[in-house]
This record gives structure tokens, sequence and C-alpha cells, in this order.
């Protein structure tokens, strides 16, 4: 169980104790750290985090390559990802992939945030 983040805050709630997350919602959350937090940037966690962005759409590599840094990012996890596609929008780009942590297998899509 991880405590739920979103826009770089842990979310309170109206009692005052952090909301949490697990199962699949975890999984996702760990994958988006691992996809969008450059390495050693997470200041409660230094070992999260991978790559930022700018994903060279255009490579016939770009698949394996975000696979190998985002399972770079999430080797501490248990969690391993296998890309299958990966598409590029304005402004983002959207990694589709499985997820296994060993216990469950799913399918989910990361958006990638470019970086200027």
């Amino acid at each position: 169980m991880d405590t739920k983040i979103e826009l770089g805050d842990f979310i309170v709630r109206m009692n005052g104790f952090a909301e949490t997350v697990d199962g699949e919602e975890q999984i996702k959350q760990q994958i988006y750290f691992a996809a969008n937090i450059p390495k050693d940037s997470f200041i409660y966690d230094r070992s999260m985090g991978a790559f930022s962005g700018n994903i060279d759409t255009n490579s016939k590599n770009a698949e394996r390559t975000a696979e190998t840094l985002i399972n770079e990012g999430l080797i501490k996890t248990g969690i391993k990802v296998n890309v299958k596609k990966i598409e590029k929008r304005i402004g983002q780009t959207a990694v589709m992939l499985t997820a296994d942590d060993g216990f469950k297998i799913i399918d989910t899509e990361v958006i990638v945030y470019d970086r200027l």
C-alpha cells in the first residue's frame, strides 16, 4: 500500500490522514513515477524514477528503450512492464503496456509528459 500522490502532493482526507492506494491503482501510480520522475529527483525515495519525456517515437527501438528505462525505475517494486506501443500526442507521449507485479497482470497506459 502506498500514499496517494497527485500533482506532486500527498492526498489528505478530511480527517487529516493520508489517502492510500493499493492494487491496480498502486501499480499504475508506481509506473507513472518510473516514467515521469527523473532519477534521484523524488525526495521521499531517491531510487524512484527513470527518465522523463521526449521519447524518440521514430526510433525503431523506442518501445524497447522505454521498457528498459521504466523497468529500471521499478526495480525495487517487483513490477515488470512490457511496452506494447508508444504513441506521440500533442505535448505528451502515451506508452501502452502490460504490468506484472507477480500477483496480477494488468494492461494500462501511462502518459509521459514532454519537457521543453
